[in-house]
């Protein structure tokens, strides 16, 4: 049975709190989107409400050494701004240093450690770098629900070494999920996109299992054009995506892809553009970078009926303003449809709340490729080692 934090034994304990903090930031140091620190905020009060020394813990970006502009100093005021709660920082893994500096905090107080990713045993899940955070807390909790699906050190690591416990957030989520995972609405309709191609490919046949319809859009969508022998002029294409998805049988009836498309010589807000229409000739020096209307109609007639709606990634080249409007339209109709909906992915999210449409959706998952592995698996390795 999944443990929950509200029952284990926090009061004046040093304890060490995952959370997904891996949010865009710009030059400035501003982040793109707050939501993912306000999601963990019921989690944080409650340990500080249980005068816990909270040491919080997450990644940010994904550096191949450490970089000051992926420091997770940047994250500081932000917290402060945006939880209304005071936050120390503490730099480096050197945990003699950093065991010392926890143990001099007060009940009730936060600290937040460097990006998790600048030490490589992170990623490489080294028991050595699992012990050195666990050293740091007398209990572990996990609310980085967007991060569970890693097996990496702060996430399967740690609680072998702790007492572990899930956070609200994780709760949440998974009371959301949960309903498409086992008893789903029909019909039920994955729309699928955004970049992390090689992830999502590998969900596509659980998925395709589970689901009625699954709309296919983004860089995702012109690989499986590319598989049915269209050209798709520049547009990102993953050889190794093409030929596993050669291999695997996809039913057409359950499969919608695009039916036009917005084509441009340059990714760039000022470009010209022009519409074409599948079959239609692409230059080799175009890429494709948002859906045409025709299929903005044609994906609209498949929300319609939905009942169920799971999406994850925007359908076009979202960060530039000409190939926006597939994925407003979308949203717009996945607002208006009658049906339970769960978005998920950074990208989307940060769509829909310019849309000012977050509120519209019956649940906002603070994780993509998580939200989509668990639906397709019933389970992440994060919740696994919690008992799930």
């Amino acid at each position: 049975m999944l443990r929950l934090v509200k029952k284990a034994s926090v009061f004046k304990k040093r304890v060490l709190l995952r959370v997904d903090f891996n949010i865009p930031l710009s030059d400035s140091g501003e982040l793109a989107d707050t939501f993912r620190i306000k999601a963990v905020l019921p989690t944080l009060l409650f340990l500080k409400s249980h005068k816990a020394k909270i040491i919080i813990a997450t990644h940010l970006g994904e550096p191949d050494k450490p970089a000051s502009s992926l420091s997770t100093k940047h994250l500081v005021g932000v917290i402060r701004e945006v939880c209304g709660l005071k936050v120390k920082w503490f730099g480096g893994f050197n945990f003699d240093s950093l065991s010392k500096s926890v143990n001099k905090l007060e009940p009730g107080e936060i600290a937040l450690l460097e990006n998790l990713r600048f030490n490589s045993g992170e990623i490489s899940n080294s028991k050595k770098f699992a012990k050195g955070l666990a050293s740091l807390a007398d209990v572990y909790v996990n609310d980085a629900f967007g991060t569970m699906h890693r097996y990496h050190a702060s996430i399967v690591g740690v609680p072998l070494f702790l007492p572990s416990y899930c956070g609200f957030l994780v709760k949440k989520e998974l009371g959301a999920l949960e309903k498409i995972v086992y008893n789903p609405a029909r019909p039920f309709t994955v729309i699928m996109a955004g970049g992390k191609l090689s992830t999502k490919a590998r969900l596509l046949k659980p998925l395709f299992g589970k689901a009625n319809s699954l709309v296919v859009g983004g860089i995702l969508g012109n690989n499986f054009l590319k598989v049915h022998g269209f050209k798709v002029g520049r547009s990102i294409i993953e050889p190794s995506v093409i030929r596993w998805m050669k291999k695997v049988k996809f039913p057409a009836k359950k499969i919608f892809l695009p039916k036009d498309f917005i084509v441009a010589r340059a990714i760039r807000a000022n470009v010209k553009t022009r519409i074409v229409s599948l079959g239609e000739p692409i230059l080799a020096k175009e890429y494709i970078l948002d859906i045409g209307p025709k299929t903005i109609d044609y994906f609209a007639s498949v929300i319609k009926f939905s009942k169920t709606i799971l999406w994850n990634g925007p359908v076009g080249y979202y960060e530039l303003r000409p190939f926006r409007r597939g994925t407003i339209e979308l949203a717009r109709r996945v607002a208006k449809a009658k049906a339970h909906s769960v978005i998920g992915g950074g990208d989307i999210i940060g769509a829909l709340n310019e849309l000012d449409l977050l509120k519209k959706m019956s649940h906002i998952s603070s994780g993509g490729g998580a939200m989509l592995e668990f639906v397709a698996y019933k389970n992440l390795p994060g919740l696994k080692i919690l008992g799930y």
